[in-house]
């Protein structure tokens, strides 16, 4: 359904497809891969729903400012973890013989599958320093979770993600409310710093 209504051809494979095709590395599971016909995605990986998500998220932002924050974003917070440089060496050498691939990308939407599903810092991160670039994912993961089959695994998955992302989202919300209040008590006035409110 994502696939029709976005128009990015999804395809599955397995553990031995990848073999046969050359896209397996030794001792590593792939979740999938993104070539010009689209996202391939492995049935026996664990993490086949990041993989999709990351790479559906990715590809609704690419070309535009927010896909450059995203990425600009997601690589400082996996240096600043220790997460980056591992990782892109694992995709460069998984990539080596796929003619026009991009790294960058791959690793960004790998990242973005990973984090939005597994680090609430990552979250709160992306709330804080790029509210744009968060309401966007947001809205992304609203919408999978809403065309996803109801009671599905995947369903549930996105669910617990979008429960995440309310929660940072009404934390933020809650806080912003707080910050307008008191900023027009001291428009007013008001002296906000004592328990007992004097109007001077």
């Amino acid at each position: 359904k994502i696939s029709a209504e976005k128009g990015v051809p999804f395809d599955f494979t397995n553990n031995q497809k990848l073999k046969e095709t050359g896209f397996a590395l030794d001792g590593k599971q792939v979740n999938g891969f993104v070539t010009k016909d689209g996202v391939t995605v492995n049935v026996n990986s664990a993490k086949s729903l990041d993989t999709v998500v990351g790479h559906e998220i990715t590809h609704v932002l690419e070309g535009t400012e927010l896909y450059n924050e995203l990425q600009t974003a997601i690589v400082k917070y996996a240096k600043d973890k220790g997460d980056y440089q591992g990782r892109y060496d694992a995709l460069a050498k998984l990539y080596e013989n796929v003619e026009g691939a991009n790294i960058d990308s791959e690793l960004t939407a790998e990242l973005v599958g990973d984090y939005i599903f597994t680090d609430t810092d990552f979250v709160n991160n992306l709330s804080t320093n790029h509210r744009n670039v968060f309401q966007k994912i947001y809205n992304e993961i609203k919408y999978l979770y809403k065309v996803a089959t109801a009671g599905s695994k995947e369903a549930r998955e996105l669910e617990r993600v979008k429960k995440i992302f309310d929660e940072v989202y009404r934390g933020e919300t809650k806080n912003t409310a707080s910050e307008e209040v008191a900023e027009q008590q001291n428009e007013q006035g008001l002296d906000t710093n004592s328990e007992v409110q004097y109007s001077l």
